[in-house]
């Protein structure tokens, strides 16, 4: 089994480029790791859900894009890149507002 995760660069903010996929490999029964159940319906019901859930997530993610037409097709990579530049847009903006707002009051 292995978990993935994302590794960040050295800047706080990281551009889609600057994403790398690590994979990380799992301890198999570690300390304090209870046995998963082996019920082969629970398995592919939690699999369901996960998917289900997941689904969901970027269906949501997409609709929240702006400039992006509800018909439109984009695939998960798309919606996440577009996720990331809106964050980064947003993180700008107010970074950019909270440095306007104090070089005022020194006027």
């Amino acid at each position: 089994m292995t978990a993935l995760k994302y590794e960040e660069t050295e800047t706080e903010i990281m551009e889609p480029r600057d994403m790398r996929l690590c994979i990380e490999p799992k301890l198999e029964n570690g300390p304090g790791d209870a046995e998963e159940p082996r019920d082969p319906h629970l398995n592919a019901a939690r699999e369901r859900s996960r998917v289900r859930s997941l689904r969901v997530a970027f269906t949501e993610l997409q609709q929240a894009l702006p400039c992006v037409p509800p018909d439109t097709k984009l695939s998960k990579l798309d919606v996440l890149v577009l996720g990331e530049y809106c964050f980064f847009v947003r993180e700008c903006v107010l970074t950019t507002a909270a440095g306007d707002n104090k070089s005022v009051g020194h006027h």
